[in-house]
C-alpha cells in the first residue's frame, strides 16, 4: 500500500447553529472547540425585518465580527443567506482557533422598530 497517501489525516465538517435575538449584545450563544477552522457561514433568518439599517455579527471576546461582521438584515428577507461580503476576518482567513472559544452575537439596531424577538439563526461550518 502507499504511504502518505493518507495525509493530512482526515477531519470531519461539522455545522453549528447560533440563535440571533434582537436583544443580543455581546450575548454567549455558544462555543467552539480549539483548532476549529470556520469555512462558512450563513445566515436563517425567521422573517422580514421592519427596520432599516439592523446588522448581527458572530464572533467571540476581543473580535466580536470574526464570523459574521455587520450584515444588514434589513435588507434580508426571510430565508437562507451567504454571508459573502459580511464574513468575518477569521472566516476570510481560515483561521484555526488557538484556544477554546465562547462564541457571542451582538445585534445592532439602527432605529426602534427593529428591538424585540428572534431574528432566527447564524450557521457556521
Amino acid at each position: 500500500m502507499p504511504t502518505g497517501i493518507y495525509n493530512p489525516k482526515a477531519r470531519d465538517c461539522l455545522t453549528k447553529f447560533f440563535p440571533i435575538a434582537r436583544t443580543d449584545n455581546a450575548t454567549e450563544v455558544g462555543a467552539l472547540p480549539k483548532d476549529a477552522i470556520v469555512v462558512g457561514a450563513y445566515v436563517v433568518l425567521s422573517g422580514a425585518c421592519a427596520g432599516t439599517t439592523a446588522t448581527i455579527s458572530l464572533g467571540y471576546s476581543g473580535t466580536a465580527g470574526a464570523f459574521v461582521n455587520a450584515f444588514n438584515v434589513s435588507t434580508a428577507d426571510a430565508g437562507y443567506h451567504v454571508t459573502a461580503a459580511k464574513a468575518g476576518s477569521d472566516l476570510v482567513a481560515g483561521t484555526k482557533l488557538t484556544s477554546d472559544k465562547k462564541v457571542i452575537s451582538t445585534y445592532a439596531a439602527g432605529d426602534s422598530a427593529e428591538t424585540t424577538g428572534s431574528l432566527g439563526y447564524i450557521k457556521i461550518e
